[in-house]
């Protein structure tokens, strides 16, 4: 079986991003079970809001052109966006402020990516580049 890498501090950091947000836009952020492959769903008055990927970086989102996630990941985050009429979003919170993106609203690259640094062959799959000027600043 493959080793799960989200430690208690990356659950807290996303916990804490969803509660923010939560404040800021009126809604509410629900855990979803690992069988999704995005993190959230997002409803108000019992109606879903959007589909939600939560990501911490420790660094500004300036040190880099793009942002890297799995391909895996944006495609089940834009099935589920298809087939239920709400958004899929990211939400990413870099040590310069917290950001978030539609997926209609920026155009992807493709490419091979991955961390080298565990030494785990499936750390490197088929990724999806998205340019950081396209996300937009929360304003809390």
């Amino acid at each position: 079986m493959r080793p799960l890498y989200e430690s208690s501090k990356d659950l807290e950091n996303e916990q804490s991003v969803a509660a923010a947000l939560s404040h800021a836009w009126g809604c509410s952020f629900n855990k979803l079970p690992m069988s999704y492959h995005v993190d959230w769903v997002l409803e108000s008055e019992g109606k879903l809001c959007a589909f939600a990927e939560l990501k911490c970086r420790n660094n500004p989102r300036s040190k880099y052109p793009t942002l890297m996630l799995s391909l895996n990941k944006w495609v089940r985050g834009c099935e589920l966006a298809k087939y239920s009429g709400v958004p899929f979003i990211l939400v990413v919170r870099w040590s310069d402020g917290l950001f978030w993106i539609k997926h209609t609203d920026t155009p992807i690259t493709t490419g091979i990516g991955g961390r080298h640094d565990r030494n785990d062959k499936q750390d490197i799959e088929p990724v999806v580049y998205i340019n950081t000027e396209h996300f937009k600043e929360v304003k809390l």
